[in-house]
């Protein structure tokens, strides 16, 4: 909605003057102070870069807009490719081994950070043997 939309420019116009930065972007490290209290450390980096669509190492209006819908609230699918994004760190289309690695300390942290069901690690431990299993190297979107 348009009033949405408003108060979507209001956080971004804040978040970008933070440190007094005069670029109307945010950068990573404005990035990294405002999300540090609420995400693990360890993923803040993939996430900007999840967000920084066209990888010049800052944020716009446009992608800050994008990269909330994506993660919060778009459709279920569309939080699932921004989280494939968040680990497919070489951004080929495609979970390789090495992203898969990469992956799991970061859901190790985010585990701390919140709760956990028993369904979601049931889900978890059989997407894992099955790929084991089937001996797959990575996940394709």
């Amino acid at each position: 909605s348009e009033k949405e939309i408003k108060e979507l420019e209001q956080t971004y116009h804040q978040f970008y003057t933070w440190n007094n930065n005069k670029q109307q972007q945010i950068t990573p490290q404005i990035f990294s102070t405002i999300f540090s209290p609420v995400l693990p450390a360890i993923l803040i980096p993939a996430i900007f870069d999840a967000f920084d669509e066209n990888r010049d190492g800052s944020i716009d209006f446009k992608e800050f807009a994008c990269g909330i819908s994506a993660a919060c609230r778009g459709p279920q699918i569309e939080r699932y490719k921004f989280l494939f994004r968040v680990f497919d760190r070489d951004h080929d289309g495609v979970l390789s081994h090495s992203d898969i690695i990469y992956m799991t300390p970061c859901l190790i942290e985010v585990a701390q950070f919140v709760y956990v069901s028993d369904e979601h690690i049931k889900t978890s431990r059989e997407l894992y043997a099955h790929m084991i299993a089937n001996e797959h190297e990575s996940v394709l979107l």
